[in-house]
């Protein structure tokens, strides 16, 4: 509580010095302008990182198909594979 309290009367101190001086007023316009070029930056950089977690969650559902399907038509080769060797006895006796 103390802590804030020391919070908020140097925040008021140092906002009546930046209203006093017209450098402070400089500097801080500065630190503003560094401080939207940055959060600029940042939203650019979360909006790609939006964009490339799509991406990511397509690719894996397109992996998730193509693995379902390798898989179905492994058992259907198994599936084929077994038939021909419960007929092959048969087969050569003709």
């Amino acid at each position: 509580m103390a802590t804030i309290m020391l919070n908020d009367q140097i925040e008021k101190a140092t906002q009546s010095m930046i209203s006093s001086s017209p450098k402070a007023r400089k500097i801080m316009d500065n630190n503003n302008g560094v401080n939207n070029y940055y959060k600029s930056k940042i939203e650019r950089l979360e909006a790609r990182l939006q964009t490339k977690l799509g991406s990511l969650r397509r690719l894996q559902a397109q992996r998730n198909e193509l693995n379902d399907s390798v898989r179905a038509l492994k058992d259907e080769l198994l599936l084929l594979q077994e038939s021909l060797f419960l007929y092959r006895p048969t087969l050569h006796k003709c």
